[in-house]
């Protein structure tokens, strides 16, 4: 567990400083605080790794100790191993009790924005994996769960993650808030969890994008089930051609989505560091 969060903590932090332009050096300086950060669960027992979340359990203050006992080992005070400024100063913020994401008189502002990243990489991670006794939530409840606590996880920060990583791509089935299926026809850039969808039951094409009908209808996961439909393959799925109704649809959905996507790319500037 340690060994894979370290890693995929550090890959979505490469791939969130990148796309949020933060310089070269910050990004070296990141990614190692992302490998190094959390190396205190080794110092616990597998059946201690359980939730964290409450800022009063027994579980929660060993991890704090067990967190400051490695930072110990890299030695912060005289920085033996040269180690980037930054990635100390991200650990000591991510590792320290007063500055955990759960105690309430911490909000996000009050850090930097490294730290915010890391924050939302490494919760990302940590809820999508496997871990002893726990089963891990799918990519879009976890995003939910970042965007639903906008005190404690940087809306922007989780905006580019969402930009970041294709978690409802074109042709992923979904299910629905009205307990019904649905296929995404087209990905919404500006908002993933507000694509094109044609619903199964009545067959019929909703743009989750129109607050009306978001209003009404909204995605709640990835369809984890089979479904019965037939499978086919990818010689005779070239072969199809959509109706000119879901077509002209499905143009006029991208070309409104590509237009607010420049517009605002080239009007929005991110702060960083």
């Amino acid at each position: 567990f340690v060994y894979k969060h370290a890693l995929n903590t550090g890959i979505l932090c490469a791939i969130l400083t990148h796309h949020l332009g933060f310089s070269y050096e910050e990004q070296l300086a990141l990614v190692e605080a992302a490998l190094l950060y959390d190396t205190g669960y080794l110092y616990l027992d597998s059946d201690q790794l359980t939730d964290f979340e409450d800022v009063e359990s027994a579980d929660y203050k060993k991890l704090c100790l067990a967190r400051g006992e490695a930072f110990a080992l890299l030695k912060p005070q005289t920085n033996e191993y040269h180690l980037p400024k930054m990635t100390l100063q991200v650990i000591a913020e991510m590792i320290h009790p007063a500055n955990h994401i759960a105690h309430p008189d911490m909000k996000e502002h009050t850090w930097r924005f490294g730290t915010q990243v890391l924050r939302v990489a490494g919760c990302f991670d940590q809820m999508t994996a496997m871990r002893y006794g726990f089963e891990p939530q799918s990519e879009v409840v976890t995003m939910k769960y970042l965007f639903e606590h906008p005190d404690f996880f940087n809306s922007t920060v989780v905006q580019a993650l969402g930009e970041c990583i294709n978690i409802l791509p074109q042709g992923a089935c979904v299910d629905l808030t009205s307990g019904d299926k649905a296929l995404i026809l087209e990905t919404n850039p500006d908002d993933f969890l507000k694509p094109l969808i044609l619903r199964f039951s009545d067959n019929q094409i909703y743009d989750l994008s129109n607050p009306e009908t978001s209003d009404q209808l909204q995605i709640v996961d990835i369809m984890k089930t089979m479904d019965n439909r037939i499978a086919i393959d990818s010689d005779t799925l070239k072969q199809f051609v959509a109706d000119p109704y879901i077509k002209a649809t499905a143009d006029r959905f991208r070309a409104q989505k590509e237009k607010i996507s420049r517009r605002k790319n080239g009007t929005s500037a991110i702060p960083h560091a």
